[in-house]
């Protein structure tokens, strides 16, 4: 299912906040950079994902961004996506919070 306005603003909102307000610095840069760039567009099975995903410690969810080691197969999907996402900018020489056009 798309990207619904209702459930989806709010729900984007919360996992913003929850994105931002993790232990780790760049558990917190990972994690909101992909939130705030993506999310909006994905569906709803990945935003329940990514949900999902805050709920592990910042040392699990980098370890796996890492590849240090392999995430649970539920998660795999929205690690393979953020760790795709942050690629593409750094294949560009950019961080994902320089706005498209600079």
């Amino acid at each position: 299912m798309q990207f619904e306005e209702g459930r989806g603003r709010s729900q984007l909102r919360r996992l913003r906040l929850r994105a931002r307000q993790r232990g780790l610095k760049e558990t917190c840069l990972l994690l909101d950079g992909f939130a705030s760039q993506r999310l909006s567009l994905e569906t709803h099975e990945l935003m329940d994902s990514f949900d999902a995903l805050l709920a592990w410690s910042d040392q699990e969810i980098l370890s796996w961004i890492l590849m240090i080691e392999q995430p649970p197969e539920h998660l795999g999907g929205i690690v393979d996506a953020i760790r795709t996402f942050h690629t593409e900018f750094r294949d560009r020489g950019r961080s994902p919070a320089t706005p498209e056009g600079s």
